[in-house]
Formats: C-alpha cells, sequence, structure tokens
C-alpha cells in the first residue's frame, strides 16, 4: 500500500485492517484491492492523513461531541467533568475500525454492517459502546475512564452492544446533519 500510496505512507493500524481483509478474502490481491478501496474513504483517508488534514479530524471529533451529548448525555456530562476527550479513544476505535478494540466476531459483525450502511456507523458503534458502559463511566475518574475506553472487555457480548446500538437513535440523515455543521 505504501508504494502504491506513497502520500498517505504506513499508519499505524493499517495491519489490523489489511488483516481483516486477508482473513475475508481468498487472495491477497483481494484483499489488497479491498483495503486499498477501504482507505479510500473519507473518513480512514482524513485519519490516516492527520498532519494534512487535521481539520477534518478535528471536525470528526466535535461532531462526535455533539452526537455524545445528545446520545449519550451523561456519559458527556461525566467526559466533560473528567476531561476525557474523543481523541483519547476514538481515534484508536476508527482507525482501526474496531479491530483493535472488539472481538474478532464482532468486529466481523461490525465491519459487515460498515460496510453495508457507510461511515456513519462507525459512530453508531461507538455510542453504542458508550452507552453499553455508560454505568461504569458515569462513576469513573479520568484514569478508569480510559482504561476502560481503550481496553474494552475482550468478552463483550454481539447481542450486548447490537441491542445499545440500537438504542442510539442515530441515522445516517442525523450523522450528516451534525457533520455539516462541524
Amino acid at each position: 500500500y505504501v508504494w502504491y500510496r506513497p502520500d498517505v505512507g504506513y499508519v499505524q493500524g493499517m495491519s489490523y485492517l489489511a488483516g481483516m481483509f486477508l482473513l475475508s478474502m481468498d487472495t491477497q490481491y483481494e484483499a489488497f484491492t479491498c483495503l486499498s478501496n477501504f482507505l479510500n474513504r473519507q473518513m480512514h483517508f482524513s485519519f490516516f492523513r492527520m498532519d494534512r488534514n487535521e481539520s477534518v479530524v478535528v471536525g470528526h471529533f466535535k461532531a462526535f461531541q455533539s452526537l455524545l451529548a445528545v446520545h449519550v448525555p451523561a456519559v458527556h456530562k461525566q467526559f466533560v467533568a473528567e476531561g476525557v476527550t474523543p481523541d483519547m479513544y476514538l481515534t484508536d476505535w476508527l482507525v482501526a475500525l474496531y479491530t483493535r478494540a472488539l472481538p474478532l466476531d464482532l468486529t466481523f459483525h461490525v465491519w459487515d454492517v460498515y460496510l453495508l450502511e457507510g461511515e456513519y456507523f462507525a459512530f453508531h458503534v461507538a455510542l453504542g459502546i458508550l452507552k453499553l458502559y455508560s454505568k461504569e463511566l458515569v462513576s469513573s475518574p479520568f484514569e478508569d475512564c480510559l482504561r476502560l475506553l481503550n481496553n474494552l472487555p475482550p468478552d463483550m457480548q454481539d447481542a450486548a452492544l447490537f441491542k445499545a446500538i440500537q438504542a442510539v437513535s442515530l441515522t445516517p440523515k442525523k450523522y450528516d446533519d451534525v457533520m455539516r455543521k462541524e
């Protein structure tokens, strides 16, 4: 990929994405093609070229803050009080599209829906995770919040996460509206 897109180069987290495609495709060529197309999506391209598109990445964080305030307000309030900002956990989740954060079978399910629904679903999953762990997050100080967010429980259940995602009423239109504002 570095030879294909030297303007992007290698960014930590790409190997996790490549690994998902290698696990899913019959050939390395198919995996490379999928990875290349995947990384050309606006959100991923922005994060992987963070130094050149910093305002776009900051816009994603601001949009997420707005979504969090609306959809999981108690967690948002606690994060503001404790100084927990999206860049402290969301970057890792989005850059590797949950491959480092979630169990493999759950990651495949998230990817299936992400590839079907589009970019907004990556944010929907993040809100679902925060909703799922809202009781722990609301009662935790800064360090404990970050410990949980950066080391999600490895026994997270598919049904529990997708129930939490469904409980967050984020639609592609609502996501687009917030993204346009930021």
